[in-house]
């Protein structure tokens, strides 16, 4: 068999009647046995890669089995299920059709900090307009009697696009500031009714959605016909599947989601970070878009990439270093206006290299740009250039639509250099100052005016101080002269700023010495120059003036 990459996904077909196994990667079959016991079960082997392996679902599992099912003790008395619970449906009275409202949960509640998907397809005649439905999640102990949404009800999500969460409501085009429009719902979510027009599609009767709820994470993801409908942030266990239906005409089918990757992608980041509140401009956006953060970690840790939060990761000579929360690097890129009106950009402890490669697609290439990035420990430094030379390959094809904002990423990436220096020693950037500065190692106040001489006047910087985030402006030429402003309150988990070693100081040292002795022999060379041409032209005047007194006696004696 081939060797499996990034993303596969695995099958195991079993045939117990034959007694015979088949595996399939994607699809594609890659080996077969028989003569299997009476009776099997699933079993993974792990080699120290834990997190790359997931199991998506299995009909073997009864308690799996209570996703594909709803629950007839968590239903509304307006609710009829099927005997195996396969669907629901409002009960019709005499064989009439009825509206109003009932809600009905799934039989399993998801509680554990993993990853879970399920679909739901609502189903009715395809002649007739669609009726409104709400779906979401549900605590169990939910008041069935009302519709999903209201206070206590869980989150849902209607027909036409607007979200309900705990009594009020607001429409998915605002689900970025959801907090600040949403407005309280009077009576039942089932019943409000808004300006919007539908956003779900019924085809041939039929209109599936699928939810994904990320436990870890705390978002409940909804998607409609392969597009993204919006994120909801701050979720939190216990849950059961919910609808809540309005008119007896239409059933609900509840199944497992698709099987595949989609939370593992850039495009499911940004929708993280923006369902938790994070301003992103729309140049931001296309950089997160760009970059693939799974790039800058190891292979077994790809899932932990498309996650806000930290993933550290241990070298090979014992040292470890730390890719920071996007969210923190979100904020921090917006608050230093990175690309508005800031042209270099300095990377302290630019670790593995993807702050770095963020800020050069946000810079541009624009005249004078530039992107340092400066490590003092050199495997870390040689992993970010490892990096920053897959990006350029991974990168150099076309760019995705959307993306053509950033320029072309291949030459906005040659403006990033990566060098191998320490912060904390006197010059470390050679004397050249910068417009932004990042770091995201704790220093302290001490540390400051060092920092500030690495900005140019009314230069930003990000930097974390006693486990807080603040943005420092330096004011004027002097360093000492600077301006303060709280992000946010952040975990002493970052690390701290490495002190130099007596050897990176003498080197330091050494090189400072070698750079004034240059510029006093250049400037020498210049003083020589400037009193050479200064003699040179005094001889021209003189010989001039020679000249033009001969031709005067020449004429006298004429």
């Amino acid at each position: 068999a081939e060797p499996y990459a990034e993303g596969d996904l695995v099958s195991v077909h079993l045939d117990m009647d034959q007694r015979q196994i088949q595996f399939l990667k994607n699809g594609v079959v890659q080996g077969s046995a028989d003569g299997l016991p009476e009776e099997v079960w699933p079993y993974v082997s792990l080699d120290n890669i834990m997190d790359s392996i997931t199991l998506h679902s299995s009909n073997m599992f009864v308690d799996l089995l209570h996703s594909l099912r709803w629950n007839p003790s968590k239903t509304c008395k307006m609710v009829t299920l099927a005997e195996n619970g396969a669907y629901a449906q409002l009960r019709t009275i005499n064989g009439e059709e009825t509206s109003g409202q009932g809600t009905v949960l799934g039989l399993r509640e998801y509680s554990k900090t993993e990853v879970h998907s399920w679909t739901v397809r609502f189903e009715q005649n395809a002649a007739l307009a669609p009726s409104n439905f709400l779906i979401g999640v549900a605590p169990p102990s939910m008041d069935l009697n009302k519709s999903l949404g209201e206070e206590g009800c869980g989150i849902g999500l209607d027909y036409y696009g607007y979200f309900y969460v705990n009594g009020r409501y607001f429409h998915v085009s605002n689900l970025n500031n959801w907090a600040a429009v949403a407005k309280p719902v009077r009576g039942s979510t089932a019943k409000h009714k808004g300006k919007a027009q539908p956003i779900f599609t019924f085809t041939e009767g039929k209109c599936e959605v699928t939810l994904t709820l990320d436990l870890k994470e705390g978002t409940l993801k909804f998607t409609h016909g392969g597009r993204n409908i919006g994120t909801v942030a701050g979720v939190r266990a216990s849950l059961h599947a919910a609808v809540t239906l309005t008119n007896s005409r239409q059933t609900a089918v509840l199944s497992p989601g698709p099987i595949g990757k989609a939370e593992h992608t850039n495009e499911e980041l940004v929708n993280i970070l923006k369902a938790k509140g994070c301003i992103i401009s729309s140049r931001l956006e296309a950089a997160l878009l760009l970059i693939p953060r799974d790039l800058f970690v190891p292979r077994d840790r790809h899932r932990e990439a498309f996650r806000d939060q930290k993933v550290t990761v241990r070298m090979t000579d014992g040292s470890t270093m730390t890719l920071p929360p996007p969210s923190f690097v979100a904020t921090a890129m917006e608050k230093l206006s990175v690309g508005v009106g800031c042209r270099t950009f300095l990377d302290v402890g630019c670790g593995t290299g993807y702050v770095s490669a963020l800020a050069a697609c946000l810079i541009g290439d624009a005249p004078s740009s530039m992107v340092l990035g400066i490590e003092c420990v050199s495997s870390r430094l040689e992993a970010a250039r490892a990096n920053m030379r897959l990006l350029r390959e991974r990168l150099a094809g076309p760019l995705p639509a959307g993306l053509e904002v950033l320029g072309d990423p291949v030459k906005v990436l040659g403006n990033v250099e990566l060098s191998l220096s320490n912060v904390l020693i006197p010059e470390c950037t050679d004397g050249q100052t910068f417009d932004a500065l990042y770091c995201d190692a704790a220093l302290s106040e001490e540390d400051l005016p060092m920092f500030l001489s690495l900005l140019k006047p009314s230069g930003r910087m990000v930097v974390i101080i006693d486990e807080e985030a603040v943005l420092v402006t330096r004011s004027g030429q002097d360093p000492h002269d600077f301006t303060r402003e709280l992000i946010c309150h952040v975990p002493g988990e970052f690390g701290e700023l490495e002190d130099p070693t007596p050897w990176e100081v003498q080197d330091a040292i050494l090189r400072i010495k070698e750079r004034e002795r240059k510029k006093g022999f250049d400037q020498a060379k210049q003083d020589i120059a400037a009193l050479r041409s200064f003699e040179y032209v005094e001889m021209q005047q003189r010989v001039q003036a020679a000249m033009q007194r001969i031709s005067e006696l020449e004429a006298m004696v004429q």
